[in-house]
């Protein structure tokens, strides 16, 4: 039993013996220069697709950045010149009697407004230019922008036109004139298609509603424009222009019963005073009189009947 164990394992031995033989064969049979040869040739490979991605990856860096900078332009200049998805909608802004208010446009100009005035502009300002339109009195600070012109349109078919500037414009339907008053910068003044007036600095234009007639002049500015800080101060300035003033201040209507003396000049200064304080300090400057009137004017207006002695 013991030798037939032992030529078993001998006939294991020689099996292994012969695979070994067998695979010393194989590998003397292996050329190896030729493997070495084909072993450096595909490290070469490896090392050549190494640099070339490098490279690769440099030039897709360069071409990257103006490549994605030209996409950028091109989708800002398809939103600029694309119109937007909603049309734009008009605000009115009302200021109450006897009281003022302080607005921003959509493009930063500031307006104050008046005592019973009223504005109208949209919630964007689109196209080529921007557009308003006054009832009342409105003090405007525009903001500068040269392409995009600031219209004013009022009634009568008149239309202010400025770029960047400071001015006041009075437009109450129920006065008789319409003022234009430039502050700085410069505007102009157009009926229907036609100029009329290109202001400097301190000087008004003004339009007769009865004759149709526009009439320059040189004021002070101040005169018309104070308002807006609660101040009313006067240079020098015609009775008729005060009167115009208080009325809008306190939401009175007055009655000068003595036309003939109305060239009556003031030099004044008002800030906290109170109607009657008013009309006494211009007592001790003018011969005036007044009383109230049992009437009210057609907008309900407290009338004031005022006589000059």
């Amino acid at each position: 039993m013991r030798m037939k164990n032992d030529s078993i394992d001998h006939k294991a031995d020689l099996l292994k013996a012969i695979e070994y033989q067998r695979m010393i064969d194989r590998i003397k049979q292996i050329d190896t220069k030729s493997a070495l040869e084909e072993t450096l040739d595909r490290i070469r490979k490896r090392e050549q697709k190494t640099a070339f991605m490098h490279v690769f990856r440099k030039v897709a860096a360069v071409l990257l950045v103006p490549l994605l900078c030209s996409t950028i332009a091109l989708a800002y200049l398809s939103l600029r010149n694309s119109k937007p998805a909603f049309a734009a909608s008009v605000i009115e802004t009302v200021t109450p009697a006897g009281c003022r208010s302080r607005i921003v446009l959509p493009d930063g100009s500031i307006v104050w407004l008046n005592s019973g005035s009223r504005i109208s502009y949209p919630n964007r300002f689109e196209g080529d230019s921007r557009e308003v339109a006054l009832e009342g009195e409105a003090f405007f600070k525009v903001k500068s922008d040269m392409k995009h012109p600031f219209y004013v349109n009022l009634s009568d078919k008149i239309k202010v036109m400025a770029h960047g500037t400071q001015f006041n414009i009075s437009n109450y339907k129920h006065e008789n004139t319409i003022l234009m008053t430039l502050v700085s910068g410069a505007i102009d003044v157009y009926h229907g298609a036609k100029i009329q007036s290109a202001l400097m600095p301190n000087e008004q234009c003004k339009y007769d509603r009865a004759s149709g007639m526009f009439t320059n002049s040189t004021v002070n500015s101040t005169d018309y424009a104070s308002w807006k800080d609660g101040k009313l101060v006067f240079h020098d300035t015609p009775l008729n222009v005060v009167l115009s003033q208080l009325s809008h201040r306190f939401n009175v209507k007055f009655r000068l019963h003595d036309r003939r003396r109305a060239d009556y000049h003031v030099r004044a200064t008002f800030e906290n005073e109170d109607l009657h304080d008013m009309l006494q300090s211009l007592r001790s400057i003018i011969p005036i009189k007044w009383q109230d009137s049992p009437d009210m004017s057609g907008d309900n207006r407290r009338i004031i009947d005022l006589y000059i002695d």
